[in-house]
């Protein structure tokens, strides 16, 4: 309901700010760092480049503070960029945050970048059917490590506990599994980074940008989907395998994978029977599977 009702005060800030007039919180009242390096951007500019940022929503001010640093430090630490991307950021408060501005050329749009204003919305406007972490009642990890994308390498298991096949079952069931890798394992968040009950529905785990813990020395390069059940005995449903391969085209369209992304069931890289007998059966017949690994092994 919130985000509902805030997105009217975020368009009519992102109004303001398209006509100049809109306050803008600016990069120190942030807490953004200072780029490591300026390219002056030729103005007046005639184009403005509407994105998002594909990461969780943002609703308060200390909440948008922080994506917003968030979002500068990946930009800058991972992929060693001059300064966090686009030129403004909007948050689901209705406020406005300072990137590189209207003054510096960003690195928003490949190729647009020198010609453009770009104005990023903080959140995923593109939700791919994923039943979020927020909606399934989870906890938020107590410390997140970006994912560099697109990837290419998708790793199917499978989680050895019972199967659910309703919506109230398959959320109970990926909160145990949060509970026991969090509070047992001591493991920042829930391991994989989608979950596929029977009734059809995709849960968020880390999601697509953030590391998994799915597939010991392959988290920093995949991401995993692990099915809710036993597959050894349990069969996976049609609405499972469609819900599936819906996201994984949904990952290509929002550039989250590359467009030439394998698949692979977890025991052609660890010792393990996962993803049982049953949905293996089911991946191989896939065309983005992969069957020699030889080329991806550690």
């Amino acid at each position: 309901m919130f985000r509902k009702l805030n997105i009217f005060a975020v368009f009519i800030c992102f109004c303001e700010l398209v006509r100049g007039e809109c306050d803008v919180v600016t990069k120190k009242q942030w807490g953004g760092l200072q780029p490591t390096h300026v390219q002056y951007l030729p103005r007046p500019v005639d184009l403005v480049i509407i994105q998002h940022t594909a990461t969780p929503m943002c609703t308060t001010d200390t909440a948008c503070k922080n994506r917003v640093k968030n979002i500068q430090d990946y930009h800058m630490d991972t992929l060693n960029w001059w300064d966090i991307g686009s030129s403004f950021y909007v948050g689901g408060n209705g406020k406005v945050y300072e990137g590189p501005g209207w003054l510096h050329v960003g690195a928003h749009t490949y190729g647009y970048n020198k010609r453009s204003i770009g104005i990023s919305f903080i959140g995923n406007y593109e939700k791919c059917d994923v039943v979020t972490k927020k909606e399934w009642g989870g906890l938020e990890p107590t410390h997140v490590q970006y994912l560099p994308r697109p990837v290419d390498l998708v790793i199917i298991q499978h989680t050895t506990t019972p199967m659910c096949t309703t919506d109230t079952a398959c959320k109970n069931e990926v909160k145990s599994i949060q509970d026991y890798l969090m509070d047992f394992m001591d493991w920042w968040d829930i391991g994989s980074s989608f979950y596929v009950g029977g009734n059809g529905k995709v849960y968020e785990g880390p999601g697509w940008l953030h590391v998994g813990a799915h597939t010991y020395g392959y988290n920093k390069r995949s991401i995993g989907i692990s099915f809710i059940g036993n597959y050894e005995t349990d069969v996976p449903t049609a609405q499972q395998l469609n819900a599936v391969k819906a996201l994984l085209r949904c990952g290509v369209e929002n550039g989250h994978l590359t467009s030439n992304y394998h698949v692979i069931g977890a025991k052609q890289v660890l010792a393990t029977l996962s993803p049982g007998r049953n949905l293996w059966a089911e991946i191989r017949t896939w065309p983005e599977w992969m069957d020699d690994v030889s080329s991806i092994k550690n």
